[in-house]
């Protein structure tokens, strides 16, 4: 836990966006309420360490609810050292990214139309050809659709460095007890309701194996299938399939990777 007063912003699309917080974050009012009513935020925060300072890294949205729900404390992730991304303003043009589900499209551009340019920062990979790859996302697609739609000459993104690639060893039986979720894009999402697809896949043997890599005290690191992983946690399930992934080496081919658990766009 960390007093909330310590956390500092230093992102300047932070910094340009604290005082009209409550105009920009989606839902705002409600994720006030909901901190209110559990005394914590509404997700996990997550913080670069600096000397006696923690710099907010990410999850704006969260930290400003707790902050005007009167949160004392908050719950913390502290991330690597600062600063792990780059914070560029780029021609939305010069993204690339998929198609997003239309209903989500129409919020964005709403919202940039309100707002005058695209919130969050979006997160993105730099390819070899100097252009920048968007994950899977639906959200972060709709914001970057809408921007181009509405010709906006540049928006905030984070330059992400390019994952390892990593190759498949195997599909195995695991126990379900060994997986540990460690990458704060999961941790973010422990609280989201499980789909009844999933609890029924389980059911009716059709769950599909999540994704993992070993880790050197002999257990693993869930890669991708957090409401998989969840689901078999909710029914009891001693063990489940998972697909073993290995890391290849440093000197190998990298390039970009998707970054969203799929299960969580769904």
């Amino acid at each position: 836990m960390v007093a909330t007063e310590k956390i500092t912003l230093r992102n300047p699309a932070h910094l340009a966006d604290w005082e009209r917080r409550a105009a920009i974050v989606e839902d705002a009012a409600d994720l006030v309420r909901k901190a209110q009513e559990t005394s914590k935020a509404p997700w996990t925060i997550q913080v670069w360490k600096v000397g006696d300072e923690y710099v907010l890294a990410r999850g704006f949205a969260a930290l400003a609810a707790a902050v005007d729900a009167g949160l004392p404390e908050i719950r913390v992730v502290v991330a690597a050292r600062f600063p792990r991304w780059e914070l560029l303003w780029v021609d939305p043009k010069q993204i690339q990214g998929p198609d997003p589900l239309l209903s989500r499209a129409m919020e964005a551009r709403k919202k940039v139309r309100s707002v005058g340019w695209v919130f969050p920062p979006l997160a993105a990979i730099a390819d070899a050809s100097g252009k920048y790859v968007l994950g899977r996302g639906k959200r972060g697609a709709a914001r970057l659709w809408a921007a181009q739609e509405d010709g906006l000459a540049h928006i905030p993104i984070v330059v992400r460095p390019a994952p390892r690639r990593a190759v498949i060893a195997g599909t195995v039986q695991i126990e379900v007890a060994r997986v540990h979720v460690t990458m704060t894009r999961h941790l973010r999402k422990m609280s989201k309701p499980l789909p009844m697809r999933l609890i029924n896949e389980i059911n009716s043997g059709r769950l599909r194996p999540i994704r993992v890599r070993r880790t050197a005290d002999g257990n693993y690191e869930l890669v991708d299938g957090l409401l998989r992983l969840r689901a078999a946690q909710e029914v009891g399930l001693r063990t489940m399939q998972a697909i073993i992934e290995v890391e290849l080496p440093k000197d190998r081919d990298r390039g970009p990777d998707d970054d969203e658990d799929e299960d969580d766009e769904s």
